[in-house]
């Protein structure tokens, strides 16, 4: 919605010389159905990512800010060798241009150095948006690896400088949303007739029962400190 007849394209490429493997973004544009594909950014290396890690994108969608480039886009790359259950979350900010040929991302931060271990050998999908009253916050919705006896849910409200230039991303501080051990199918949506509020979703393992049960929860933020309600 902020450009039109832009299309953003994520992927993960295991063929050819380094410089074209790993974790990629692509852009093209849009004449009727048929699209045009131009720029393509590697956004990690890790090749042995690909086939067991995960990548998530969220994109800037405000049509009203002109101070920044047509797509400003946060990525979330959850690396995973597949063998021994350990791996790293990172995330990296980028740009693309109106046109759809040109672009550039920061440097990737390390979220989590180590996001799983031997005894916890699954990995779910991390969650981000943009907050649409002030776009230079994003909420990322992943686990806290640190969590015993296994992972629970955690909210960071990350900030996003220099979008003009090579973006940089300034991590807030992690907050525990739930007791439980989770991470299933979260989901993480910004209230536009509230500011500095969301609404998180996820599934929670209770015990008893011993099952997965759906949950959410309102949350709200301060800066980059977050403010938990209660769990429904």
């Amino acid at each position: 919605p902020r450009q039109a007849n832009l299309i953003v394209i994520t992927y993960g490429n295991t063929n050819g010389a380094t410089a074209t493997q790993g974790w990629r973004i692509c852009a093209g544009t849009v004449s009727g159905t048929t699209i045009t594909m131009g720029f393509d950014d590697q956004l990690g290396s890790i090749t042995n990512s690909v086939g067991h890690g995960r990548l998530a994108i969220c994109c800037k969608v405000d049509t009203t800010d002109s101070q920044l480039p047509a797509l400003t886009y946060s990525a979330a790359i959850m690396t995973f060798d597949g063998m021994s259950g350990i791996g790293a979350l990172m995330q990296v900010a980028g740009w693309i241009d109106s046109s759809g040929t040109s672009g550039t991302h920061g440097t990737p931060i390390s979220v989590h150095s180590t996001q799983w271990n031997s005894g916890y050998n699954s990995f779910f999908q991390p969650w981000m948006r943009f907050d649409p009253n002030d776009e230079q916050k994003v909420a990322l919705f992943c686990e806290d690896p640190t969590s015993t006896p296994a992972l629970k849910p955690m909210v960071k409200i990350q900030t996003i400088t220099n979008n003009m230039g090579t973006p940089t991303i300034t991590q807030g501080s992690a907050q525990i949303v739930d007791s439980n051990a989770s991470g299933r199918t979260k989901q993480i949506e910004w209230r536009k007739d509230i500011a500095d509020s969301f609404i998180l979703s996820w599934q929670a393992y209770f015990s008893p029962p011993g099952e997965l049960l759906p949950c959410f929860i309102v949350g709200t933020v301060s800066g980059t400190s977050v403010t938990i309600g209660t769990t429904y």
